[in-house]
């Protein structure tokens, strides 16, 4: 994700990093408890980055500052490959418990999560009032957001 000149993305070494697109230098990373396969997206509202990691937990970041980790949410299971989807209000990811969360975006409390029949590896897409998922028990499902 490369967002304000800076390129966010998670690694398998367990770490998010925040790259200076044209310099190339750190400018900060945060080292989690498992690898971070989820691509971060960002709220230019609030100025936070959002990532998945595979450690059971969601993490909202100042962009510019890095870590401290402005909240984290932990799920019942490891977010793999699930992106994060985000809007002014919410934060939408899908986690290996089976499980769509929406998170506040300011604060990382949990606004509802809903069940699939499996794992949710997909990225969560929004548009106007829903939210759709994939899930690996082969269905798509269209939530009110």
């Amino acid at each position: 994700m490369l967002y304000d000149g800076l390129l966010f993305f998670g690694s398998v070494d367990r770490t998010v990093y925040a790259i200076d697109a044209k310099a190339g230098w750190s400018v900060w990373s945060h080292r989690t408890h498992q690898a971070v396969y989820s691509s971060p997206s960002v709220s230019e509202a609030l100025g936070l980055v959002y990532v998945g990691s595979a450690d059971r937990h969601v993490y909202a970041f100042d962009y510019s500052r890095g870590p401290p980790a402005v909240w984290s949410f932990e799920t019942d299971g490891p977010v793999s490959t699930s992106s994060p989807a985000v809007t002014d209000e919410a934060v939408y990811i899908g986690s290996t418990d089976g499980h769509l969360y929406s998170l506040d975006a300011r604060t990382g409390e949990l606004r509802w999560k809903y069940r699939t029949g499996a794992s949710v590896v997909s990225s969560p897409l929004v548009w106007e009032d829903l939210v759709f998922i994939g899930s690996r028990d082969h269905k798509l499902y269209a939530l009110q957001a």
